[in-house]
């Protein structure tokens, strides 16, 4: 049992699938058990959703399979009361007794071993041993076996949304990089516009002359504005997750910083729904160009 541990503390944890895949085959093998699977909650802890699903003889199991618990709370608390229990031995009123109603473990589960999935402390998941066998007993190596398994998966679990934390943070600072290179370009551009149209002007000394040149000033300097307005989102970066967008809106509001009136923008966006960062309006930013 010893060496199938180790075997799977030097799986890459960040590839979850394949680890649910070699923990249940484990399981089923060291265990001589029918099927094992790992099941974890959804966000609400309202249901169990199966992330994977091994068999004996049958092989992979259909994953997404989905239970909807009634009474969760008794639930959770028969995780912590039972951990190893079959059909027969259940206390009545029991909410494990909804389970085997429920269809979750078909009517030819005899013996079955439930282990919690513990995530910073609180119960996140299951992982399951079935057995055909009636009335089969579990020795205390087995179970503790199992619930070396389980504490496995959730290593492997705290790995995976640990890299994908780090993932996102890398991420995050790019887009704050590229921002910042993108804004200092923008400024320094407008302002490269001002002084060339202050110089401009004292040359001129018209009024009427320097009137339109004023307006190219102006208009600059509300470019920055808008630009200096903006970099108040940087701080948003990365804190804020990807949001469904009207293509179309975004446009619209992306074209309101658009000055030049010689240029004609025909938008037949609207009604286009994207999942993008809420930073999509910058990337259509055609005060930019």
């Amino acid at each position: 049992m010893s060496s199938s541990l180790i075997q799977l503390t030097s799986l890459d944890l960040s590839d979850l699938s394949a680890f649910f895949k070699k923990v249940t085959e484990n399981a089923v093998e060291v265990l001589n058990t029918d099927r094992a699977s790992v099941w974890l909650f959804d966000p609400n802890t309202s249901s169990l959703i199966c992330m994977y699903c091994y068999g004996r003889d049958s092989g992979k199991c259909k994953n997404d399979d989905m239970i909807q618990c009634i009474d969760i709370g008794k639930y959770l608390n028969g995780l912590y009361k039972y951990q190893t229990f079959s059909p027969d031995n259940i206390q009545p009123g029991d909410a494990v007794q909804e389970i085997f109603q429920s269809g979750f473990i078909p009517g030819n589960i005899g013996s079955l071993l439930h282990v919690p999935i513990r995530i910073g402390g609180e119960i996140k998941g299951v992982f399951c041993c079935e057995d055909f066998m009636e009335d089969r007993t579990w020795n205390v190596e087995e179970e503790d076996f199992a619930v070396s398994l389980a504490s496995t998966t959730t290593l492997a679990i705290e790995y995976y949304e640990r890299t994908k934390v780090e993932k996102a943070l890398r991420h995050s600072n790019e887009k704050l990089n590229l921002l910042a290179n993108i804004t200092r370009h923008d400024i320094l551009n407008e302002l490269t516009v001002i002084t060339g149209n202050l110089d401009l002007a004292k040359e001129l000394g018209s009024i009427e002359q320097n009137e339109e040149i004023f307006e190219k000033i102006r208009n600059a300097t509300e470019k920055i504005q808008h630009q200096i307005e903006f970099t108040r989102l940087y701080q948003e970066v990365g804190v804020k997750s990807p949001e469904w967008q009207d293509l179309g809106e975004a446009l619209n509001r992306s074209a309101g910083y658009f000055t030049l009136d010689w240029i004609h923008i025909e938008n037949g966006l609207k009604g286009i729904i994207v999942y993008a960062d809420p930073l999509l309006e910058k990337v259509m930013d055609f005060s930019n160009y």
